[in-house]
């Protein structure tokens, strides 16, 4: 590189290059050499001094700044032509000289190092580290000389060493601070007048390389005004909008400031305010940044034309189909039966809390809880945040990405109105949990301790939660001495008001008793044989019911005949299990004296309160209790006569199901989005048993019975509405199947075995369309299986002893598509079960609140246009009406006090690009409520080039609306 000789003090840098140049104040450096003196030589050309410490005895400074500059003092004026690197050598040992320019004044010479700009960085004219030599050469027959103006040459020699040792310095020591120069005014400013901005000190440009708009040092941007009081002001509730273009800065070396211009690239609007603001991105010399400043001024004021923009809706070419529910045709704007007011927003999976890792299947795993779920305002439509407490979310369009599976917790079922497109590629998870495999010898391994009955499992959202099983029963204290006996699962759930409420009692699964039903010890059978098995076992429990009773739990087989006495014997226990392989109660016939009345036999008084009655109830269950005379466990009565009463005149049938819920028909007058959400039974849990317990030597030796597994849950319910299109692709899954209880290993039994509990049933999804239906993936609503006992001790004595035995399965739930036309069943191919006639029906359900959206509109401008109103006319029961934000044109269109009115409009601004139409995503606005500016933020404060509109029904008050023409009216 080379230096290069200036005659001006102004250098100007063009930031669409890479090369810039910088100047700095006096520097430090040393010097040794030459004297100073001129005695003697009236004609020569002497140095008087320098910014180095120049003198008769040699330079006072050494050590510089890469941006130093070096100020020579002569004692006549100098030639301009005679300074060159050739007579003002600056020099490192290997020849490499600093890049920098020569500035003459008078008799005053400046070294100004200039700034090089490559790759992004900044070069300074001495090379950091570096020694230099500076040499004057001088002396009677030098060539190469600084000459005075008369031709005189230097009188002597002058070098010095300089060693670039202090960095970058910052020359004035304060942070660089702008003043605006142009304009000067602060209001009528033309709207073509550039900007400039003049700098306290010299900057450094690689900043401003590269970089232009909002990433720009200096951000030039412009915001709408409004008048107040007579005065027009940049108004607070306006965002800035950033222009374009990239400003030019000039560095003054002999003023040692910066001036920065920024020339707009079209003409600016009228009564517009431009707002100019310095960024700590602007830096001086050193790196030191700038404090942040603002400057406002106003542009002139412009005649303006009023322009509008006129949807009349003879078709949906501006409809954004994807987040609006009805029709655009002939003249009119028709709402959507469903879909809701999309106030919640874009769906966003993050709305939910992420699993810290996948899930097996490899989905990220969002779990959204339906009690409490915040909405933050930069999704909503009134931009503050949103608590979601009861379930309902209110969505303007929802896809659920393939990689995804959603999950929920809460005491609501999640209810999804989407207003336009709602699309599952991905599964979406309300199930039953299914139960784990317990094995009773591990969860109290303490010796002389009992184990504790499993806990039901969970039921998926909404869902009943499975009963508890049956706690280990010590063998000597009986049938009333522990909660041995199985829970019952929880009913199906249904929300307050349904129609069918009362008879959801009795679908969750019952519990089963133990087995022997006593508890005792002593009524447990074993082969002959000192070492043997016990094979008597207790029923499962029974599965959970819903649109179908629950599976029976039930003992199949066992390998071991049973001692049993006559059922309903005084005091004497039956022994063998609740239900037989027929289903039915293993009963003596001879122990019933008519068809509605069981003796008590061998009761040859009246019944002491210490006395044990086995019986069966009216519902056909067993049932046990303390005889005090008259007894009243469950519904069984005895009457003076000491005999059990049953209400039936049949043959009595025990079981342990869970009833079914009567879901169909669909009562008159109730909606789909109430009346099918119900949530699944749950499972029975098992009660206490000895299978498989082994007694080693005598009837006395203590023996570990087993604690119940407990009932799966019950499958979740779950409303799934689109407004427009909805879709399950064939990869999507909507799951409400109940939980399953476990299958115990096939392997030698080493101890008891606990009894099986039932399955949850199924729950309920609910599918809705308000336009086209597209459901091919699985919608699963199965019951779960109950838990399966099948194995045998495989070791003798006796050898063989097997046990088969089963909790109930739970019933299935329900699923439901409706959409307009005629569905039929193969319009749900995937269902589980396979769909029927009862699972598809034509929509008829109406929601209070609907809407759509047109897609963005053009103003043609490429700054936000002075908006004015808007205008809605509509036909609201029959009657034409107009709404708009001016109160001369017409009333708002405001939901809610005081305004009242059915309908409500929101806009919403953004910046289009006039060649490609394309919308930045990163400038769409907040909706607005209002087009003009006022007390509320608007569309004329947001001041961008394009707008969209939504609007929103409020059909609770019974009114009917149709839309004929929106309008938006606006001046440029």
């Amino acid at each position: 590189m080379h230096l290069r000789f200036v005659s001006t003090i102004a250098l100007v840098v063009s930031l669409a290059g890479l090369t810039g140049c910088s100047g700095g104040s006096s520097a430090s450096g040393t010097t040794s050499g030459a004297a100073l003196s001129c005695t003697g030589s009236t004609n020569a050309l002497c140095l008087l001094s320098c910014n180095l410490g120049c003198s008769a005895t040699g330079c006072q400074i050494s050590e510089i700044a890469q941006n130093a500059n070096i100020v020579l003092n002569f004692s006549r004026d100098v030639d301009p032509r005679s300074v060159s690197e050739s007579t003002i050598q600056f020099r490192t040992a290997s020849g490499q000289v600093p890049v920098g320019d020569f500035l003459v004044r008078g008799s005053v010479v400046e070294f100004v190092p200039r700034v090089l700009i490559v790759g992004g960085q900044s070069f300074f004219g001495f090379r950091a580290g570096e020694t230099y030599t500076m040499r004057l050469p001088g002396g009677s027959g030098e060539t190469n000389s600084v000459r005075s103006t008369a031709g005189d040459p230097m009188k002597s020699t002058l070098s010095c060493t300089l060693n670039v040792s202090r960095g970058i310095i910052d020359l004035n020591g304060v942070p660089p601070s702008a003043r605006i120069t142009s304009p000067t005014a602060t209001t009528n400013v033309p709207r073509n007048l550039p900007i400039e901005l003049e700098f306290n000190e010299l900057l450094d440009v690689t900043p401003f390389v590269g970089t232009a708009g909002s990433t720009s040092p200096i951000i030039y941007a412009v915001r709408r005004t409004r008048e107040v009081g007579g005065v027009r002001e940049c108004s607070p509730n306006s965002q800035p909008q950033v222009l374009g273009g990239a400003p030019t800065v000039f560095l003054d070396a002999a003023r040692s400031v910066t001036r920065v211009t920024f020339q707009p690239i079209s003409t600016l609007p009228g009564n517009t305010c431009v707002e100019v603001t310095v960024t700590d991105r602007v830096r001086d010399l050193s790196g030191k940044p700038a404090q942040s400043q603002v400057f406002q001024f106003i542009t002139e004021a412009a005649q303006l034309q009023q322009q509008e923009f006129v949807e009349n809706f003879d078709d949906d070419s501006r409809l954004d189909r994807d987040a609006s529910a009805g029709t655009w045709a002939n003249g009119q704007a028709v709402f959507g039966a469903i879909g809701g007011d999309g106030r919640h927003g874009t769906f966003r999976v993050d709305l939910g809390v992420p699993d810290a890792a996948p899930g097996a299947d490899g989905r990220l795993i969002y779990t959204f809880n339906t009690d409490n779920t915040i909405v933050p305002g930069s999704s909503t439509t009134t931009g503050s945040p949103i608590a979601v407490t009861d379930g309902n979310f209110y969505f303007d369009q929802m896809s659920v990405p393939s990689n995804v599976r959603l999950k929920f917790i809460g005491s609501n079922p999640p209810r999804f109105h989407v207003r336009g497109r709602l699309e599952i590629f991905g599964i979406i998870d309300v199930k039953g949990i299914d139960q784990p495999f317990y094995d009773p010898s591990t969860a109290n391994p303490a010796v002389g301790f009992l184990s504790p009955g499993q806990d039901g499992g969970l039921g998926g959202v909404f869902g009943g939660r499975g009963g508890r099983g049956g706690n280990e029963s010590s063998g000597l204290t009986g049938a009333l001495g522990g909660g041995i006996f199985g829970l019952p699962g929880q009913d199906c759930n249904v929300p307050s008001g349904h129609a069918y409420f009362s008879q959801r009692i009795g679908t969750g699964g019952r519990g089963s008793s133990p087995f022997p039903i006593s508890g005792l010890n002593t009524d447990l059978s074993f082969a002959a044989t000192t070492v043997a098995y016990c094979v008597q076992a207790a029923a499962g429990g029974g599965g959970g019911g819903y649109f179908a009773a629950g599976g029976l739990g039930r003992v199949i087989t066992n390998s071991m005949p049973e001692d049993n006495p006559v059922f309903g014997t005084f005091n004497v226990p039956p022994k063998r299990a609740f239900l037989g392989p027929d289903s039915t109660l293993a009963v003596d016939t001879t122990a019933w004296v008519t068809p509605a009345v069981v003796k008590i036999q061998n009761a040859a008084t009246a019944p002491t309160a210490t006395a044990f009655v086995y019986g069966v109830n009216a519902s056909g269950e067993l049932a046990v209790g303390l005889v005090t005379g008259t007894w009243a466990i469950g519904s069984p009565v005895f009457n003076a006569s000491t005999s059990l009463q049953v209400a039936t005149t049949t043959a009595i049938v025990a079981t342990n199901q869970g009833k079914p819920f009567p879901i169909l028909p669909l009562p008159a007058g109730a909606k789909s989005s109430t009346h099918f959400l119900v949530g699944g039974a749950g499972g029975g849990g098992g009660g206490s048993q000895a299978t498989f317990a082994l007694r080693v030597s005598s009837a006395t030796t203590p023996i570990a019975w087993a604690a119940g597994h407990g009932g799966a849950g019950g499958g979740g319910a779950i409303q799934i509405s689109a407004g427009d299109l909805l879709r399950v692709s064939s990869g999507g899954q909507v799951i409400a199947k109940g939980g399953a209880c476990p299958t115990a290993p096939f392997t030698p039994a080493s101890n008891s075995q606990a009894t099986p509990g039932g399955g949850g049933s199924g729950g309920s999804i609910l599918l809705q369309s308000g336009r086209i239906s597209d459901v091919l993936g699985l919608i699963d609503v199965r019951g779960g299986a109950g838990g399966v006992i099948n194995r045998s001790s495989l070791q003798g004595p006796p050898a063989g002893a097997s046990v088969n035995s089963e909790g109930g399965a739970g019933a299935n739930g329900f699923a439901r598509l409706e959409f307009p036309g005629n569905p039929l069943p193969t319009s749900m191919p995937g269902a589980q079960p396979a769909a029927t006639t009862n699972n598809v029906a034509t929509l008829v359900e109406i929601d209070d609140q609907s809407g759509f959206r047109s897609t963005f509109i053009s103003t043609g401008q490429p700054f936000g246009p002075d908006f004015v109103r808007y205008e809605i006319t509509a036909i609201v029961d029959g009657v034409p009406t107009v709404f708009s934000d001016d109160p001369t044109v017409g009333v708002p269109a405001r939901l809610g006090a005081p305004w009242l009115a059915p309908i409500e409009i929101r806009l919403q601004a953004a910046t289009m690009d006039l060649v490609t139409n394309q919308v930045d995503a990163n400038s769409i606005r907040p909706w607005r409520i209002n087009v003009a500016s006022g007390n509320d933020p608007s569309l004329a404060d947001d001041g961008l080039n394009a707008f969209r509109f939504q609007i929103v029904i409020d059909r609770s008050r019974g009114q009917q609306v149709v839309i004929d023409q929106v309008k938006v009216v606006y001046r440029v």
